[in-house]
């Protein structure tokens, strides 16, 4: 169901190396052969270290080169403080999702089930010590997907769902209730249930960026690109710097066939984040 770091798999998806290249060029034309320097990696405190497969993945993005070096950092860094703090159960969440992408990709994909082991145990273990955290088994069953063991998944989703669906009865008014559901539902491919989300969490909050961001890749997934466009721009509206929203819009301009307007947000992309991944 999942591919490896698909949080913007409808930008992967429709970035074909021809208008990558092209876009490439003409920024080296401008600013000359020298490539971007490296970025200075500076020591991240724990807390900053994301809990979702989604955040890692953004990230990952604007700085392909330290991603290998990012998943390190958070794994020695939550390794201490949860000695330091062993019953918090967000410390858990956050190492049992950077030890997945650690070994997914040191294993060379979900191939080796042995690779399970430490990050299934911290999500297990966020869940003895918070049995209502949702990140937790929103983390686990996506971990499980990553290894095509899918009945798992679905149990840790359904879970998840329940756990969010019991949220919004206490408070129909918890825009993260109704983002993280939404987010479920896209996992699992429900992508109406997770545009009808998202269309709730909007109301609550119209001017949030990343929920407008969130809800146009549901709309990218299910092929309505004009409503996805319409999102991204709103998104953009927001936040002039979404990096992301620039360059999943540049994505639905390249497949209904306007390059010019795709070339302009990459060149955008480049000036913000020299640095981002294109595929």
């Amino acid at each position: 169901m999942l591919a490896p770091w698909s949080v913007c798999a409808d930008s992967v998806m429709w970035l074909r190396a021809a208008l990558c290249s092209l876009a490439l060029a003409l920024v080296l034309a401008a600013c000359g052969d020298d490539p971007a320097p490296t970025p200075e990696l500076v020591a991240t405190p724990s807390q900053d270290f994301p809990s979702t497969f989604e955040k890692y993945g953004r990230l990952a993005e604007e700085n392909p080169a330290g991603r290998e070096s990012m998943v390190e950092e958070a794994v020695e860094a939550l390794s201490v403080d949860i000695k330091r703090d062993p019953n918090n159960a967000d410390l858990y969440v956050k190492r049992g999702v950077a030890y997945a992408l650690k070994h997914y990709h040191s294993g060379g994909g979900g191939s080796d089930e042995s690779l399970l082991e430490k990050p299934i145990e911290d999500f297990a273990k966020a869940i003895d010590l918070d049995p209502a955290n949702v990140d937790a088994y929103i983390g686990r069953g996506e971990t499980y997907d990553r290894w095509n063991q899918t009945d798992q998944a679905n149990q840790d989703y359904d879970m998840a769902l329940q756990l969010l669906n019991r949220a919004i009865g206490l408070d129909s008014k918890d825009v993260d209730a109704y983002v993280d559901r939404a987010s479920v539902y896209r996992i699992k491919e429900e992508y109406e249930n997770a545009i009808r989300d998202y269309n709730v969490a909007l109301e609550l909050d119209p001017d949030n960026p990343d929920i407008h961001y969130a809800r146009a890749r549901s709309y990218s997934l299910k092929g309505e690109y004009g409503k996805a466009i319409e999102d991204y721009d709103k998104a953009i509206l927001l936040d002039p710097d979404h990096v992301h929203a620039y360059n999943n819009r540049a994505g639905m301009y390249r497949v209904i066939g306007e390059l010019d307007k795709a070339l302009q947000d990459y060149d955008k992309v480049m000036s913000l984040s020299p640095n981002f991944r294109w595929a």
